[in-house]
């Protein structure tokens, strides 16, 4: 009882704000609208395509240059296609690698803004927790929070026939605001997503597609 009263307590808190920032602006090394201490490997490219409800478009592209380097830039149109875009460059670097009592740390830029994030496996139901700090520009409170948890495929059956729904993570975090969506893999290379942003303001939603694969 008193694990689910704190949890209350906590989500309560969270949805009491709002957030600015686009989704999907960290392509498949993020969550929703933050990044993980996640990096692409070397050669590794992942080309992303995401949608903000009635708000614009962003097309990302990253790649590992070298072991815990990654570099990209984005293209955003932040009130529709036909308007003025948007270019910036991103930046990754891990600066610690992950073990069975550290997190991964990493530290980056995206446009002009900078953050340092640390992400860490629990042996609490799967998850995985982010943490991190960061300039106003992406992160309204200078900080966010986040958690994943991958789902084990699920099959489906109707009478004679049956399917596998792709593997799935959850995805929840905080970052100005309470934002929740899932990653669906439907190959190595592909995945798609969808989430909602500004759960207690416009409830906007989102989805977008990444393909990553070494060249």
């Amino acid at each position: 009882m008193k694990k689910r009263l704190r949890v209350g307590v906590i989500l309560a808190l969270l949805i009491t704000f709002s957030l600015p920032t686009y989704a999907g602006q960290f392509g498949a090394t993020g969550l929703v609208t933050i990044p993980t201490a996640d990096i692409l490997a070397p050669t590794e490219l992942n080309l992303a395509y995401q949608r903000l409800d009635a708000s614009g478009d962003l097309l990302g592209v990253d790649y590992g240059i070298k072991e815990g380097v990654q570099l990209g830039v984005g293209v955003e149109w932040p009130e529709g296609i036909t308007e003025e875009v948007e270019v910036f460059p991103k930046l990754r670097v891990k600066l610690v690698e992950e073990t069975k009592n550290i997190p991964a740390v990493a530290a980056g830029f995206i446009d002009r803004d900078r953050y340092l994030v640390a992400s860490k496996s629990t042996p609490y139901y799967g998850l995985r927790a982010h943490l991190g700090v960061g300039d106003k520009g992406q992160f309204e409170d200078n900080f966010f929070v986040g958690v994943t948890r991958i789902l084990n495929p699920v099959s489906v059956s109707s009478g004679d026939s049956s399917f596998e729904l792709p593997l799935t993570t959850m995805l929840a975090e905080y970052n100005g605001g309470l934002n929740l969506g899932f990653k669906f893999e439907f190959l190595p290379e592909i995945n798609a997503n969808l989430g909602v942003k500004d759960l207690t303001d416009q409830q906007d939603f989102t989805f977008g597609v990444n393909f990553k694969n070494e060249f």
